[in-house]
């Protein structure tokens, strides 16, 4: 049986829906479930359903943004038990309190702010240039709005100017037009074939 076929289950879904506390207690329903059950022996559970029931239906409501979970593809960093969360991988788009008290959430933000206090390169300056500047000096600056670090300058400068590069000019032309992400993830696989 789904959560949805669940009668306790909907039963926490239309409680919240007609503005009633996530309290199993004071659900017919419930209370009609456990009947005369014996301590220990499932009434937690049925209570707990209800209470999910009840946590989905306010998900669902208020369009909680979970912050997806990197290490389990399809869930949420804080574990929600909605049935289908709404995740983003954007750390500044999440507003679900759980998942910002996550490690996840915390050093993907952290990220993200350091990205968002990068300078943005003049207008129509010379990516190359640019890559070369993070390379020598071995600062982190924005290209084409992402951040790119010195190793991946580097790497993407080792393919662009190598001498098989620059023998086979219609490749160093395709490879100067790609979007920077797709230039790094090239040179990345390029620079780990010569080792």
């Amino acid at each position: 049986m789904t959560e949805e076929q669940d009668p306790v289950f909907e039963a926490g879904r239309e409680a919240y829906r007609a503005g009633l506390p996530n309290a199993p207690a004071l659900s017919e329903v419930v209370m009609d479930t456990i009947g005369d059950m014996p301590v220990g022996t499932g009434a937690a559970a049925i209570m707990g359903r209800f209470q999910d029931g009840w946590r989905d239906a306010y998900l669902s409501a208020n369009g909680v943004v979970h912050f997806g979970s990197p290490s389990n593809s399809g869930r949420p960093a804080c574990m929600s038990r909605s049935a289908t969360p709404q995740l983003t991988d954007d750390p500044r788009a999440v507003t679900c309190e759980a998942c910002h008290d996550t490690e996840d959430w915390l050093s993907y933000a952290d990220m993200a702010d350091f990205a968002a206090s990068l300078p943005e390169p003049e207008p129509g300056a010379d990516r190359f240039e640019i890559l070369r500047e993070i390379r020598d000096k071995f600062v982190a600056r924005k290209v084409d709005g992402v951040p790119v670090d010195p190793q991946t300058a580097n790497a993407i400068l080792t393919v662009y100017d190598s001498d098989a590069a620059k023998a086979k000019p219609e490749f160093r032309t395709k490879f100067a037009a790609l979007p920077i992400l797709e230039m790094a993830a090239t040179s990345w696989r390029l620079v780990s074939r010569r080792r």
